[in-house]
């Protein structure tokens, strides 16, 4: 959306295909390195935001249910990525490599961990374990989320992008709110609840439990900004 809305004046920034996290005083530097870009998009860039006198940043957040997002990952990973018509193994192969390296892969509690970073230079305040810990990256993330006032959810899409528009086109007037469905590899028909239990049927009892327990934080961030989304789309959209 941003792409085809600002061209050249759009710009992705990723460090690399590994995964590794952005921090605000770096997205800052990149941002004010490229005074002539009015879109950033990225995969890796993590709270707070990138503040500077010289900046005003308005952020755009997609969230996806956890267990969803895990498949979608493994599709694109092990059958887009690997140009073939089938992926290279099962969805419990790839649970199984990706659970090899606790917290430091991207389907396990990867929005909370992502959110809830708090250091302006830092981006692995929260990866700590313990069960304290944990509560304060959910806690962080959901803070972080009800700061910024405004985001969206892949189940929403479509209210969504009405509550992006509402929020930011005032200030960006070239932005235009269609609907673009990229590296769609899941029938966008089916519900959350039918793709969840499709899922759950294609996996063994392990596999699928060790999914769930890993994603605890996840599950119970993606609750808690369902409900908030909702709030804020009742409130800005429908002004009840």
């Amino acid at each position: 959306m941003l792409e085809q809305s600002y061209g050249n004046c759009w710009l992705n920034y990723d460090k690399s295909e590994s995964g590794e996290k952005i921090s605000a005083f770096e997205m800052e530097a990149f941002i004010l390195d490229h005074h002539d870009v009015v879109a950033f998009s990225s995969h890796q860039v993590v709270p707070p935001l990138p503040s500077s006198r010289f900046l005003k940043v308005f952020p755009i957040i997609v969230l996806r249910h956890p267990i969803d997002r895990a498949y979608s990952a493994y599709l694109f990973e092990w059958k887009k990525q690997q140009g073939n018509g089938i992926p290279i193994g099962t969805f419990a192969d790839y649970i199984a490599e990706k659970f090899q390296f606790f917290r430091k892969n991207a389907i396990e509690d990867f929005q909370t961990f992502h959110l809830a970073n708090q250091d302006y230079h830092s981006t692995s305040t929260f990866l700590s374990e313990g069960l304290t810990k944990d509560e304060e990256a959910l806690k962080s993330a959901r803070q972080f989320l009800a700061q910024v006032g405004y985001f969206g959810i892949v189940d929403c899409y479509t209210e969504s992008l009405r509550l992006f528009k509402k929020m930011l086109s005032t200030e960006f007037p070239d932005l235009v709110f269609d609907e673009y469905h990229e590296n769609m590899l899941q029938d966008k028909g089916l519900s959350i609840c039918d793709k969840v239990a499709y899922i759950k049927g294609i996996l063994d009892e392990v596999s699928y439990t060790s999914l769930v327990m890993r994603n605890q934080l996840d599950l119970r961030l993606y609750e808690y900004s369902l409900g908030l989304f909702y709030k804020i789309y009742s409130t800005k959209i429908k002004g009840k």
